[in-house]
């Protein structure tokens, strides 16, 4: 003969309250990890936008250095170069 168990009400109040409490900081700690990763993902999109103006800025000036002008620019104030036939003239 087989005893059966006699399961109270209360019981089974014990046991759904115990799942939401389970539920429930399981929501809370997912929303709070996702409050988290959104956060990084935009401070990694500021940090791109930023990276990508710099890439820009040095293009542009890479630019400019690899011009005549410029290489001509430095080597007369920075190196003191004249061209064939020119004469320096240095005032005081």
């Amino acid at each position: 003969m087989q005893r059966r168990i006699n399961v109270q009400p209360r019981f089974w109040v014990f046991v759904i309250v115990v799942m939401l409490l389970c539920f429930g900081t399981s929501y809370a700690v997912t929303q709070l990890r996702y409050g988290q990763i959104t956060d990084h993902v935009q401070a990694l999109s500021q940090e791109k936008v930023g990276l990508m103006d710099r890439i820009n800025e040095l293009s542009t000036q890479l630019d400019y250095v690899s011009t005549d002008a410029y290489v001509e620019r430095v080597a007369r104030d920075e190196l003191n170069m004249i061209r064939p036939g020119e004469i320096r003239y240095v005032s005081n």
